[in-house]
C-alpha cells in the first residue's frame, strides 16, 4: 500500500496535480520513509522541489526532515534542487533544507551556493552567508575548491573553468551584498579558474559603482597575478572598467606587471581598446619598459589610446610615464603618424573642416604634451598617412600653419607622393615657412620635379618666396643658426641638398653679398655662396656617376666643420 502511496505522490508531483498531492501527503505516504530514494537516487523531497507548482508550505514543508543531506546518483542534495528551481522558494523553507548540506557537492564540484548564483537566487543576506558556510578551501579529487566550481552555468564549463564561487559572485545578476563579498574573500582571492583568472579580474571585468568597496582588498593579494593569456588584472581594469578611479590604477601598475600576455599585448594596449576616463596626468612613477611593449601587430599602449579614442589627459599620462613615441607598428606607422590618421579621418568623416584646430587636437596634445622635445631623431619618422588621407592640400587650403609646424618642427617629414606629384616644397615656401623648409629639404622630402628644378642653379630663385616677399630676413634668427649648423654637419645624401638649403634661406636680394658676409660661416663657404668659386665643367653625361665620386664612409670619418662643398652633385658646375 505504501509503495502505491509513493507511486501515486511521484505521479501527483510530477504532473502538477496539488489537490491529489495534498491528500497524498495528508495520508502520509512517504513520511515515514523520507530518506527512500528512487533509481536515480531522488527522495520525494528532492521531486517535490523539482516539479511543483503551487504553494510549497502545502506539500514542501511536510517533506523536510532527516533527507536533507541524502544525495541523488549525480550528487545532488535536496538543496542544491531547491537553487535550481525557477520559481523562488520561500526563506524558511531554505534554511530548514541547509543542514550540513551547504558544504556537500555533487559529482561536478558544485555547492548549493554555486547553484544559487547559476540561477540568480534572489536571496537575502543572511541565506547567503548561511550557505557560504564551511571552507572555502576544500579541493576535490581534481584538486580544485568547492568554490572554483561555483555558479558556472552548466555542469561540463564549471569542471573546465574552474571558477570560485567569489568569482561568480562578481559576475551574478544578483546583487551580492558588499559585506558577504568581503566575507567570501577570505584566502580564496589568488584562487585562479582554468583560464587563470582571479576574482579581482571578474570584478574588473563587471566593474560597477559596487566595485568600489571591496577591490581594494582583492588587489592587496592579486594584482600581479596573471590568467593563461598573460593578461594581469592592469589589464582587465583598463579593458573592461569605465571611469575607473586613477589611485586603482595606481595600485596595479607596479613593475611586477610588466609581462607579455598570449597575444603579446601589454596591459596598457589593451586598455586603450576599451576608453578610460582620467583627469590626472600622474599615475605614480614612471614604467616605460610597460608602456612601450609592443604586441603581435607591433602597437603599443600610445598606438591603442590614439586609435580608440582615448581621452587626451590619458594620452597625456601615457607620455609622462615614458612612451617612446618613435616606435613604429609592423606597417611602419609611430604613434604620431597614427595620430594623424585618425585626426584627418575625423575630417573626412565630417565632410568639412570646420575647426580644423578642435579636429586635430590628439594630433596638438601629443606634440605638446612634454616640455622638452618629444621627437628627437629628425628623418626617422615619415608619415606617408597624412599625404594618403590630404592632410597638408587641407592646410593648404585652410593655412591652417600650426599643425603644419607642430608636425614638421619636431622633425616629422612627410614622403612625398610621387604617384600625385604632390610637392611639400612647394607648399611649405607657398605659405613663407623658410623655418621649416630646412627640414623638408635636408630630409629629402623632395619629389622628382623638385630634384629637376634644382639641378640649375638659375631656378635657385623659384624656392626664395620668403626672401622676395621678406627681403630682410634677420640674420641672428635661431632657426637660421641652426640650420647653418646643420649645413656643416650633416651626414650624406644630405650634403648634397646643404647648398640649396643655405642658399634660400640668404635670399636674393640685391644685399645678398652683404648678407652673405655677415654670415658666421667659413669663408670658402661664403665665397661659394657668393658664387665667387672657381668651378670646373662636369658633362651632364657624368652625373649619373656623381654618387661615386663621393664616398660617404669616407665622409663620415671627416672631422667637422666637413668640407661639404668639395662635391657638388647638382647644377651645371662641380664645385672643386
Amino acid at each position: 500500500m505504501n509503495q502505491n502511496k509513493e507511486t501515486a505522490l511521484t505521479l501527483a508531483m510530477t504532473r502538477g496535480a496539488n489537490p491529489i498531492l495534498k491528500d497524498l501527503i495528508m495520508a502520509g505516504a512517504f513520511i515515514k520513509h523520507p530518506k527512500a530514494q528512487y533509481e536515480d537516487g531522488r527522495t520525494a523531497l528532492m521531486i517535490a522541489l523539482q516539479s511543483y507548482k503551487g504553494s510549497p508550505d502545502t506539500y514542501i514543508q511536510p517533506l523536510i526532515g532527516d533527507s536533507c543531506n541524502v544525495q541523488d546518483t549525480d550528487g545532488k542534495t535536496a538543496l542544491m534542487y531547491a537553487m535550481s528551481h525557477t520559481c523562488d522558494i520561500p526563506n524558511h523553507l531554505i534554511l530548514q533544507m541547509i543542514g550540513d548540506s551547504q558544504n556537500i557537492q555533487d559529482n561536478d564540484g558544485k555547492t548549493a551556493l554555486m547553484y544559487a548564483f547559476i540561477h540568480n537566487k534572489q536571496l537575502s543576506e543572511k541565506m547567503i552567508e548561511r550557505l557560504n558556510g564551511g571552507d572555502p578551501l576544500i579541493q576535490d579529487k581534481s584538486g580544485k575548491t568547492a568554490l572554483m566550481y561555483a555558479l558556472q552555468l552548466n555542469r561540463r564549463l564549471a569542471y573546465k573553468e574552474g571558477k570560485t564561487a567569489l568569482m561568480y559572485a562578481l559576475t551574478s545578476k544578483t546583487r551580492v551584498p558588499t559585506t558577504l563579498v568581503m566575507k567570501m574573500i577570505g584566502n580564496s582571492h589568488n584562487l585562479q579558474d582554468k583560464d587563470g583568472k582571479t576574482a579581482l579580474m571578474y570584478a574588473l571585468q563587471n566593474y560597477n559603482d559596487q566595485s568600489y568597496t571591496f577591490i581594494d582588498e582583492l588587489i592587496a593579494g592579486s594584482s600581479n597575478i596573471q590568467d593563461k593569456d598573460g593578461k594581469t588584472a592592469l589589464m582587465y581594469a583598463l579593458i573592461y572598467a569605465r571611469n575607473i578611479p586613477v589611485r586603482f590604477l595606481k595600485q596595479l601598475l607596479c613593475p611586477s606587471q610588466n609581462k607579455h600576455n598570449k597575444g603579446v599585448r601589454n596591459a596598457l594596449v589593451l586598455g586603450s581598446e576599451r576608453a578610460v576616463s582620467s583627469t590626472e596626468c600622474s599615475m605614480g612613477p614612471h614604467n616605460g619598459d610597460l608602456i612601450n611593449v609592443q604586441d603581435s601587430v607591433g602597437k603599443t599602449a600610445l598606438h591603442y589610446a590614439i586609435e580608440h579614442g582615448q581621452d587626451t589627459d590619458y594620452m597625456k599620462c601615457i607620455v609622462l610615464h615614458g612612451a617612446n613615441l618613435e616606435v613604429q607598428d609592423n606597417k611602419g606607422q609611430t604613434a604620431l603618424m597614427l595620430c594623424v590618421e585618425v585626426d584627418t579621418r575625423v575630417i573626412q568623416q565630417n565632410g568639412y573642416v570646420k575647426g580644423l584646430k578642435k579636429h586635430f587636437r590628439k594630433t596638438i596634445t601629443l606634440l605638446r604634451c612634454n616640455a622638452i622635445p618629444i621627437l628627437n631623431s629628425r628623418g626617422k619618422e615619415k608619415i606617408f598617412s597624412t599625404i594618403k588621407n590630404g592632410l597638408f592640400n587641407s592646410m593648404n587650403l585652410f593655412k591652417n600653419k600650426d599643425i603644419f609646424r607642430l608636425i614638421i618642427a619636431n622633425g616629422v617629414v612627410p614622403f612625398p607622393d610621387f604617384r600625385f606629384k604632390f610637392s611639400t616644397l612647394s607648399l611649405v615656401l607657398k605659405h613663407n615657412q623658410t623655418d621649416v623648409t630646412k627640414y623638408v629639404i635636408a630630409n629629402m622630402c623632395l619629389t622628382n620635379d623638385d630634384l629637376k628644378m634644382m639641378k640649375n642653379f638659375k631656378n635657385l630663385k623659384t624656392l626664395n618666396y620668403n626672401a622676395r616677399n621678406h627681403p630682410h630676413v634677420d640674420l641672428s634668427s635661431p632657426d637660421l643658426q641652426h640650420l647653418l649648423s646643420d649645413a656643416t654637419s650633416q651626414p650624406w645624401p644630405l650634403v648634397k641638398l646643404s647648398f640649396i638649403a643655405v642658399n634660400s634661406a640668404v635670399g636674393h636680394g640685391v644685399d645678398r653679398e652683404h648678407r652673405i658676409k655677415m654670415l658666421p660661416l667659413p669663408n670658402p663657404i661664403k665665397d661659394m655662396l657668393m658664387f665667387n668659386t672657381r668651378t670646373a665643367l662636369l658633362p651632364v653625361s657624368e652625373w649619373a656617376n656623381i654618387p661615386m665620386i663621393f664616398d660617404p664612409a669616407e665622409y663620415e670619418k671627416t672631422s667637422r666643420p666637413r668640407p661639404l662643398l668639395n662635391y657638388w652633385p647638382f647644377g651645371e658646375v662641380l664645385v672643386v
